[in-house]
């Protein structure tokens, strides 16, 4: 079996790779010129050089490709336009091209983001079928890209996962709590309770496979996410008993956030490359809730979370350690 995996040098995408590899799968990365190829060391893959910003892919990129994994995204930029060519149309040009290829293609796997519904009320979750609310240009972009899969679903098989926040080793957004942990220090948004629904990276995969080899309609949206939330004070207990830290949680009022939010955004703009926290992820955090709903992936697909967030966190608290990172 032939696999083309996107977004593969990445976090999600490197551990996905790991286990193709072992499925004895033949892995294609697609990749720029300025890839990063290290989580990939070692792993024998064919690498393909192109970028979802080319008006046109190279035609043999998905010859004899049986499945394609799309995970490559932008998730942080000042440029809404950005997020939009490179999550949207980047998409659309893929999918154009599998089109072309269909006659092999057994199953095109999109991997989309919680955001594409938008935050929840309370610890209620978000369904698959609930009128989708994105609050940020990242959530637009990747609505917009569900979009685009749906309208080629009539072509070739087509699944579209929203995972929620995703830790575990090699993760670099949710180590900025980790490295703030490992000084004592929790942050929160607001004054109210903060809902999450969190997954370890291994257990993402493991949703992705299914979806990629169990039989389910083409066209067909699943959240992954275990069968509870978490709130915040949960979350930051998890890393700091990983950490083996005591800890304070400081509240940051919703104004202030936005103007950090601002000034990350002007900063990005002049100095041309991205920071962590903009305007639109402020828009993100200050939200009090974002829970999915995972009934459905678990009763469809027979998926089950298998790493329990304390656990979860010790294994990636343990190889950030391991690798220097704290």
């Amino acid at each position: 079996m032939l696999a083309l995996v996107t977004g593969a040098t990445g976090f999600i995408g490197s551990h996905l790779v790991e286990s193709l590899v072992k499925k004895d799968f033949t892995v294609r990365v697609l990749m720029r010129q300025t890839s990063d190829l290290h989580w990939l060391k070692g792993i024998k893959v064919e690498l393909a050089l192109g970028d979802l910003t080319e008006r046109d892919f190279d035609p043999k990129l998905l010859k004899g490709v049986d499945y394609v994994f799309h995970l490559a995204g932008i998730i942080n930029t000042p440029s809404r336009k950005d997020y939009f060519e490179i999550n949207t149309e980047g998409t659309r040009r893929l999918a154009h091209l599998a089109a072309q290829n269909r006659t092999d293609l057994k199953k095109f796997i999109f991997v989309s983001s919680q955001a594409a519904g938008g935050p929840s009320q309370g610890n209620r979750g978000v369904r698959e079928d609930d009128p989708p609310h994105p609050v940020s240009h990242y959530g637009e972009s990747k609505l917009a890209a569900e979009s685009v899969m749906l309208n080629f679903a009539r072509e070739f098989p087509v699944v579209i996962l929203r995972p929620p926040t995703i830790y575990g080793p090699r993760e670099t957004r949710v180590f900025a709590a980790f490295r703030m942990m490992n000084h004592g220090i929790a942050l929160a948004a607001g004054s109210q309770p903060n809902f999450v629904s969190l997954c370890y990276v291994s257990d993402l995969v493991d949703a992705i496979l299914r979806a990629a080899f169990e039989p389910q309609p083409t066209g067909r949206i699943y959240n992954v996410a275990g069968e509870r939330p978490f709130e915040w004070s949960e979350f930051m207990g998890a890393i700091a008993k990983g950490l083996h830290r005591s800890y304070r949680i400081f509240r940051i009022p919703t104004p202030l956030l936005f103007l950090l939010g601002a000034g990350g955004e002007v900063y990005s703009r002049l100095a041309r490359r991205s920071v962590l926290f903009t305007w639109q992820k402020a828009k993100e955090f200050v939200q009090n809730s974002w829970v999915i709903d995972g009934a459905r992936i678990r009763e469809e697909l027979g998926w089950q979370e298998r790493i329990p967030l304390e656990e979860g966190m010790a294994r990636t608290a343990d190889w950030y350690r391991t690798e220097g990172w704290l």
